[in-house]
């Protein structure tokens, strides 16, 4: 499930980037635009509204607010990205904490010139015009392009029209991936099971004549939690994500037990909740659904009125449930080891660890140090991806 993180500095083009993705038809979303991220109080940990004016975009407020992405949120997009990627364009002070939900990250680059330039011409967006907040832009952007390649981050040269820098993002990325997929042909033998490190949110490459198992492995859980009770009734659900998927169920019978009916809703693009009931779950006479209730995209959460009956009278419960996929992290780098050798036991043939996870081996150094004295290295591109064969016995490499 691909979803790149199309980052930079304030005024390197995210926005513009965003509108011309989906000019082309991809699916894009903006952390400011579509409110994947927010202030936060740093005392209470409460989200807030942006300040509606400069007076109170102060030095004292900022040293109390922190503009973040909620982990959620950025989940539900990662949902979307099934064989066509989804990008996220935008910024955020947390973003290493969102980091293993992306599959590859671009960080745009430019030059303190066109930064002014575009900070001072601007309307769509009055961040930067205070002088405060222009010198925090320029203090970050010295840090920015060494800090983008510490992370392995696609460098893109953001001075360019609008349309160039475009292209070069998807040709870029396309080709990192085509470039990981040949390596893998190329190194692997056929039908040979690899163990894929991949920090994104289940984002693996498909090999044609190769099997591939996670490392760190995802959880799959299904969220369930009761929404309402009675025989019969209505209830707003004014929490619908952008993106999200939401199955609410009926169930009747002596114990609550019985699926009687169900309806799942999204909320999509065109900034409209949809309930579709499931027809082939309903019995009896029992129902339930959806009444739209639109909100933008951007706006806050999407509302919908949930009506439900059990068509006998009888007492009944409603469950919303959400899919939810993590990423289950090694407390430290002896279990991330422990866990990649159960992999190995299980028959696993080679490693394989591609760009976007080189991350990893930064948070468990102690794994790329088991790795490289035990195992042989078969092919190591810079900025692309390493393999490694565990046929071997660790008595045959080095050490």
């Amino acid at each position: 499930m691909p979803l790149i993180y199309v980052t930079g500095v304030s005024g390197s083009g995210k926005s513009a980037v965003r509108t011309e993705l989906m000019k082309r038809g991809y699916k894009a979303f903006g952390t400011d635009e579509d409110g994947i991220a927010t202030f936060y109080n740093n005392e209470t940990g409460k989200m807030i509204d942006n300040p509606t004016n400069a007076q109170g975009r102060s030095p004292e407020w900022y040293a109390h607010h922190t503009w973040k992405m909620c982990r959620q949120r950025v989940e539900r997009l990662a949902l979307q990205g099934k064989d066509n990627p989804v990008f996220l364009c935008g910024g955020a002070a947390n973003d290493e904490e969102v980091w293993d939900l992306f599959s590859q990250i671009v960080a745009l680059i430019i030059d303190e010139a066109t930064l002014k330039k575009r900070i001072t011409a601007r309307t769509t967006n009055d961040f930067g015009k205070l002088p405060h907040e222009y010198a925090s832009i320029l203090e970050w952007r010295k840090r920015a392009e060494a800090y983008y390649q510490r992370i392995n981050a696609v460098l893109v040269d953001a001075t360019q029209g609008i349309e160039a820098v475009v292209d070069e993002i998807v040709e870029k990325v396309s080709k990192l991936a085509r470039r990981v997929n040949e390596l893998a042909a190329a190194v692997l033998p056929p039908k040979a099971t690899a163990i894929v490190i991949s920090p994104a949110y289940a984002d693996l490459p498909r090999f044609d004549a190769q099997r591939v198992w996670a490392f760190p492995e995802p959880i799959r859980r299904d969220r369930r939690q009761l929404f309402a009770s009675g025989a019969a009734g209505s209830k707003e659900a004014a929490w619908i994500g952008a993106e999200g998927v939401y199955k609410f169920c009926l169930y009747g019978g002596p114990a609550q037990d019985t699926l009687l009916a169900s309806v799942s809703v999204t909320r999509s693009r065109a900034a409209l909740a949809r309930g579709r009931p499931d027809e082939k779950l309903a019995r009896n006479e029992a129902f339930i659904a959806a009444t739209l209730n639109p909100a933008p995209i951007g706006s806050g959460p999407g509302k919908i009125a949930i009506s439900w009956s059990t068509g006998d009278g009888s007492f009944g419960r409603v469950y919303v449930s959400v899919e939810d996929q993590r990423v289950h992290y090694p407390a430290n780098g002896a279990a991330a080891i422990e866990e990649m050798e159960q992999l190995h036991s299980k028959g696993a043939e080679f490693l394989l660890a591609p760009h976007n996870a080189f991350g990893l081996f930064e948070r468990y150094p102690e794994l790329k140090g088991h790795l490289d004295k035990r195992y042989r290295l078969l092919a190591s591109e810079e900025n692309t991806c390493l393999i490694y064969d565990l046929r071997e016995a660790p008595d045959m490499v080095k050490g």
